[in-house]
């Protein structure tokens, strides 16, 4: 199942799927992060320098790139992203223990937590 536009905006925030080779990374997230700051009424130019200097430079991210982050931590996952999330995880052999708390109606969150190799992350 294809991830939604957004989700797909949201990773290069994550140095976690930034890409190892640094050739490969000069241009890595550039569209995701210049469409983000668009659709959050944000200066992409301004967004994709931090973004540049950030990823290429490891200077600190500047405020409009802030911005961005900060946005990218208020998003709920679906239960469907999480389900995906659990199924990476699934793929480790590091995996102690999976749950997902749904809500019970569309005004509640959906959240999914995951313990994995003693650490808790939680998504919501």
């Amino acid at each position: 199942m294809p991830e939604s536009d957004l989700v797909h905006m949201l990773k290069p925030l994550d140095k976690r799927f930034w890409p190892q080779d640094r050739n490969a990374l000069i241009l890595y997230g550039e569209k995701e992060i210049r469409a983000l700051a668009k659709t959050l009424g944000e200066s992409a130019s301004e967004a994709v320098q931090e973004f540049r200097d950030w990823k290429l430079q490891d200077d600190a991210p500047g405020e409009t790139l802030q911005k961005l982050s900060i946005a990218s931590r208020t998003y709920l996952p679906t239960s469907s992203e999480c389900e995906r999330g659990f199924s990476a995880v699934n793929d480790t052999d590091r995996v102690l223990w999976l749950a997902v708390e749904a809500g019970q109606s569309s005004e509640v969150p959906v959240s999914c937590t995951i313990w994995a190799n003693g650490s808790t992350v939680h998504l919501a």
